[in-house]
Parts: C-alpha cells; structure tokens; sequence
C-alpha cells in the first residue's frame, strides 16, 4: 500500500512540473501594398487660344498593373474639373467611355481665355469602391507654347528697347541727311536692316516667346517703323540723287 501511494506521488509531482503550455493568438496579415486606380492621361502644357483639347485616358489597377477597360469594370466615372488661376472651379466634364480607354472631347471648350488653369481628373470604379486622381495645369497662349522663364522675356525686353532705341537715333540721323539732301545708299541700307532687324525679332518672339504685352509692343511698332523706315529712305534717295544732278548740271552750264 505503502509502495502504490509513493508510485502514485512521484507520478503527481511528475507531471505538475512540466511548464504549462499557453495557446497563441492567430496571425493576422495585412496589407500595406497600394491599392486603387493609377490615371494615364494626356493633357498637354500648352494649348493655342481656341483650340480644342482632345485628351485620352487610361486606366490601370493600382496593385496589379493590369489595364483597366471599361468591358472588365463597366461602372467607371471619371470627370475632369477645371479651375482658373485663383482656384474657382470653372467647369466639370464628364469623360466618354469607350472600349478600352476614355476620352475629353474639347475639354472644356476651347474659349478659355490665354491664363493658366488648374485640373483634376478623378476616375471612380463604383461597383469596387475604389477610385485614383491625377492633377496639373496647362497655359492658353497666343501662340500654343509654354510661357517661357522669366529671363527670356526680359532679354527679349532688352534687346527690344535696343533695336527701337537704334532706329530712332537712326531716323533723326536721316532726317538730317533728308534735310541736307544728301542722302545715299548706305542710308537706305542702315535703315531697311534696322527695320528687318525688328521683324526678324518679332518673328521669334512669334515662335519661341509666349507672352502676349512684347508681341502685341512688337506688332505695334512694326505697323509704326514700316513707312519711316522703308517708304521714307526710297523717297530720300530718289530726292538725292535728283538734287545731285541737278547741282551737277548747273555747275556744268557754269563752265
């Protein structure tokens, strides 16, 4: 009796000092990859004054890369919303689905007037409730070219006051000779490369400059030079050359 009551003690302290074995909890995993809609459009920097803006879009899905048609998710949204310079929302338009992409017909319009504008484009699956944006601006020129830095136009500027400052010294210069009548062809020849100078000038301010106070100053004084710098000199040589021959002539009848 003795002997089973030790066998049975022994075997009690056994298994009491074995380590109590706890549960865990369940692994939860999560994921941290991007999710939504990544929106491809093609909106350019610049658009020429009334013209019309045709822009495609296209979709893709965010954590796989697979494009996004609107045969695979048919209930996709997207609207562009257009703002003026100081943020005012001007207009919002509604994009057209088509097969595989959707497009802005006009967006917008193409009355804008030259400024900058602000864009957002949202596009939303709303049958998976996930969605994606894209943002920008574009300018509206003259000319449909960016606005370029601001040094640009100022050494545009500088060379604009040169040249004009040039042509009047010029013009006075002539209009002594005029006076003497002595005008020649090296006059002429000053004068109409002054005033093709300038158009040269305004021509590239046409292509390269963007900015509508220097071509519209350009195109003004264009108008302005053309009869001073180009009828003018023709009339005063003409004059020249009639006077010289008639003071050749009478210093022939004086021998």
């Amino acid at each position: 009796m003795k002997k089973c009551l030790t066998i049975f003690f022994l075997l009690s302290v056994l298994l009491f000092s074995f380590n109590t074995v706890t549960a865990v909890a369940p692994v939860t995993t999560v994921f941290y990859g991007e999710t939504g809609i990544n929106v491809e459009v093609q909106l350019m920097p610049a658009y020429q004054f009334g013209e019309e803006r045709f822009s495609i879009i296209h979709l893709f899905n965010a954590s796989t890369g697979y494009q996004i048609t609107n045969a695979t998710n048919d209930n996709i949204t997207c609207n562009l919303h257009l703002r003026d310079s100081q943020g005012f929302e001007i207009v919002i338009v509604n994009a057209t689905p088509h097969l595989d992409y959707w497009d802005l017909n006009g967006t917008g319009g193409g009355t804008n007037a030259i400024g900058r504008y602000a864009w957002t484009l949202v596009c939303n699956d709303n049958t998976n409730l996930v969605g994606g944006y894209r943002s920008g601006y574009f300018d509206i020129t003259d000319n449909g070219k960016v606005e370029p830095e601001g040094l640009i136009i100022l050494g545009f500027s500088i060379m604009l006051l040169l040249l004009l400052s040039y042509s009047v010294v010029i013009i006075v210069k002539a209009l002594g000779h005029i006076i003497d009548k002595d005008f020649d062809l090296m006059d002429v020849a000053v004068m109409w490369g002054s005033y093709f100078a300038l158009l040269g000038l305004g021509q590239l301010a046409g292509i390269y400059l963007g900015n509508v106070i220097i071509n519209d100053w350009l195109d003004l004084f264009i108008k302005l030079y053309a009869f001073p710098m180009v009828i003018v000199p023709v009339i005063a040589l003409f004059l020249s050359v009639f006077n010289m021959n008639r003071q050749a002539k009478e210093k022939a009848k004086q021998w």
